[in-house]
């Protein structure tokens, strides 16, 4: 309890302490890494899903200034349609927009 009061932990953190002094000193032992790292791996979750968003983020606007430099305006449709595609479909359209002759060539 001293160290769950004095130390600023992360809900997940706490949570994983509490649970790894529940089990009891006669089945395992706390270390000082057990500590340092309780929650670590739903911070490395939470990190990745927010680089996966980014990179989608990235790859989105440089598809719209792709499609700029080729074809002028992009389309509200268009840009809707950017906007909810997964990476697959946004290297798909990336990469027919290299050799499209036309809008629709790219989504099709």
């Amino acid at each position: 309890m001293y160290l769950l009061k004095t130390v600023s932990l992360t809900p997940a953190q706490a949570k994983k302490i509490r649970k790894l002094f529940w089990m009891g000193p006669d089945t395992r032992t706390v270390t000082v890494e057990d500590i340092a790292y309780a929650g670590l791996d739903e911070e490395r979750e939470l990190a990745r899903k927010a680089g996966r968003e980014e990179g989608l983020s990235v790859l989105r606007s440089v598809l719209r200034d792709l499609w700029k430099a080729r074809f002028g305006k992009v389309p509200k449709t268009v840009q809707s349609r950017f906007a909810t595609a997964e990476a697959k479909q946004l290297k798909q359209w990336a990469s027919r927009l290299v050799t499209a002759k036309s809008p629709a060539d790219v989504l099709r």
